[in-house]
């Protein structure tokens, strides 16, 4: 095996390196949920208001285990009068504290209550990801399921099964087509995305000066943001390294992928099909975003980037550790809380006319087919996607942004009360790739779809850490996904 120079010295500079680091603002789960310090944070790790929930995930529990009960911290609300009882199961609409989430929930249930006399909603949480998925599959077996559902990565799975009821009456063009795709399943809609969120390159802009590099010129190209790191990983000697890659680890399954999909999406091949039926691992044309991968990794501080904390790993650019790394929204307040000087731009491309990102914290309800009150799961499913809901993310929320087009594309979303503490650039740079970029779900796998992701990660571990040629690595990698699904 022809080694990559990731000596023993290097990696254990760069343990050094990572360990050494105060995690001011800690990120959780794989899309970064805040601690309950940021005040824009849930105040519970289970929330997935800011989290990536099936990200950083081990695989889903077995279906027969008990489904679990609400917590003290998130526990179950009831409002208003109406005879038509709506349960739904969310962590995002349960709150009842004064901080943005708490705000945006009470609006959430009031609003609908108020325009929907008839009805009462019941709030009850199941936990997110797997125990989600583990209290959904339970109360099917067990006949007795709830109106509306949140999820993200499993709506495929319901709908085929046959858990899920379409929405009907909606356009999918109405959103960003990103956030809307992991919905449609046999030209139907199972589903609704409230918020969501996706990737653009952070500049650390100290260690960008620092590097001798100008941070209000961010790389456009792949090229560029090769050398740049480069130059940046040559002048840190130590300091500092080039780019902050978020490397595979035991207890990552959907994690490392996510930050890799964006690369893979610009070279025109994505890793699976719109049904989650098929895995697409070695087209010729991924080669070049694995190759990219590789030659950022050698400007990276392995320790750091295979530590398996995400807090620490997101932190390390924050302590003026690293130039670049791929970050969503929501974590540039957790930047500026840590005392960071950073700026977001779009990510760089391999092809200037070729864009390419993916949505997370894409968070979906979805109505259930078997629900006792029926056209009430669809009505709230309705009332949860609708623009005048929407438009509360900025007023209220202020970390997600909407999935509509018609929202993301307003040139006053800026002026969003909860979207202040952002600034225009930030809001507008994110709403834009939302909205006007290439932007996919992460594949559906119908089956086994945590092993896959892993296995997935087996190989890309390899080919951060050796020279052996990417091809075969990816076709040894397509026949196992090939066997998992069948």
């Amino acid at each position: 095996m022809d080694t990559q120079k990731v000596s023993r010295r290097r990696l254990l500079r760069g343990i050094g390196l990572g360990v050494g680091l105060t995690l001011i603002a800690p990120v959780l789960a794989a899309c970064g949920q805040s601690s309950s310090t940021n005040p824009a944070a849930p105040a519970s790790t289970a929330k997935p208001a800011d989290a990536k929930p099936a990200a950083d995930a081990k695989p889903a529990a077995p279906a027969q285990q008990p489904a679990p009960a609400a917590t003290a911290a998130a526990p179950v609300v009831s409002v208003g009068k109406g005879s038509k009882e709506i349960v739904v199961w969310s962590t995002q609409v349960n709150f009842t504290d004064q901080t943005p989430n708490g705000k945006w929930a009470a609006w959430v249930r009031e609003t609908f209550t108020s325009q929907n006399p008839d009805y009462s909603l019941k709030i009850e949480d199941h936990g997110w990801d797997q125990p989600l998925r583990t209290a959904l599959l339970t109360a099917i077996a067990g006949g007795t399921v709830p109106e509306v559902t949140t999820g993200e990565a499993f709506v495929h799975e319901f709908a085929s099964l046959g858990a899920f009821q379409a929405v009907p009456d909606v356009s999918e063009k109405d959103y960003s087509y990103g956030t809307i795709a992991g919905s449609l399943y046999q030209g139907k809609l199972w589903g609704l995305p409230i918020y969501t969120s996706a990737f653009a390159l952070e500049t650390n802009n100290r260690v960008a000066k620092k590097a001798g590099l100008d941070p209000t010129k961010p790389p456009k190209t792949w090229d560029e943001l090769v050398e740049n790191s480069k130059k940046a990983f040559d002048a840190g000697k130590g300091e500092y390294v080039g780019y902050n890659l978020y490397g595979p680890a035991p207890n990552r399954v959907y994690g490392t992928v996510l930050r890799t999909i964006p690369w893979v999406n610009q070279t025109g091949k994505p890793l699976g099909d719109d049904e989650g039926t098929k895995a697409f691992f070695n087209a010729p044309e991924q080669v070049s975003a694995y190759e990219l991968s590789r030659k950022l990794f050698a400007t990276a501080d392995p320790g750091n980037s295979f530590s398996g904390d995400e807090g620490k790993l997101y932190a390390y650019n924050w302590a003026d550790k690293g130039l670049y790394q791929i970050c969503q929204m929501s974590l540039a307040q957790n930047a500026k809380d840590a005392g960071a000087e950073c700026s977001y731009s779009p990510l760089p491309r391999k092809d200037p006319n070729v864009s390419g990102n993916v949505v997370l914290a894409n968070v979906v309800f979805s109505p259930l087919a078997k629900a006792k009150n029926s056209d009430g799961a669809v009505s709230f499913v309705k009332f949860m996607g609708s623009k005048d809901v929407q438009k509360q993310l900025g007023e209220i929320l202020g970390f997600r942004l909407p999935t509509r087009l018609d929202l993301l594309n307003d040139p006053d979303l800026t002026k969003a009360a909860g979207f202040t503490r952002f600034g225009p650039e930030i809001v507008r740079t994110y709403a834009d790739i939302l909205s006007k970029e290439d932007v996919k779900p992460v594949p559906p796998y119908a089956k086994n779809g945590d092993k896959i992701w892993i296995a997935w990660g087996d190989t890309f571990g390899k080919i951060l850490q050796a020279n052996d040629p990417i091809q075969p690595q990816l076709d040894s990698l397509q026949q196992e996904a090939e066997r998992l699904l069948k």
